[in-house]
């Protein structure tokens, strides 16, 4: 009898993130949730500019990667997918994470926005939201520029 896994594939009730960052060897930084599928906060160990993320999911769910210096990135976690994250420390704003069409709209956005002022990019993820009201993508705009925006006032 032979047993043939994959490391690089997620089953299917596990989301996965792989990434590496530039300008970053060693850190801590953290993964939180305030749906319901993703009840816990967890930490992501980075050693040499890598790091290799899994979580038990049950349904796609946007997470927030919390930075040392309090930045935030946010993602679509689906069961079943494995991400790829790559970034560069000195330049968060543009972390690049692809492997599914939320997150590849994500990123699209943030390169896209990055260098607009906070109203201009709040403006155009509420344009984002009308356009594509039932996209994953629209939901991590909605989170981070008005649900999370509302309680930073």
């Amino acid at each position: 009898m032979s047993l043939i896994a994959s490391c690089s594939d997620a089953d299917k009730d596990t989301a996965r993130l792989k990434g590496s960052f530039k300008h970053l060897q060693q850190a801590k930084i953290f993964v939180y949730s305030d749906a319901q599928a993703y009840n816990r906060f967890d930490t992501i160990t980075v050693k040499g500019g890598d790091f290799d993320y899994s979580t038990p999911l049950s349904e796609p769910t946007v997470l927030t990667i919390l930075y040392p210096n309090f930045s935030e990135t946010y993602f679509v976690a689906e069961p079943g997918v494995v991400l790829k994250m790559k970034a560069d420390a000195a330049n968060l704003q543009e972390a690049r994470i692809t492997g599914s069409a939320a997150n590849d709209s994500l990123t699209a956005f943030r390169e896209r926005y990055s260098a607009a002022k906070p109203s201009e990019q709040q403006k155009a993820a509420e344009a984002y939201i009308r356009q594509h009201p039932g996209d994953m993508a629209a939901v991590a705009l909605f989170v981070k520029y008005f649900e999370r925006a509302e309680i930073l006032h």
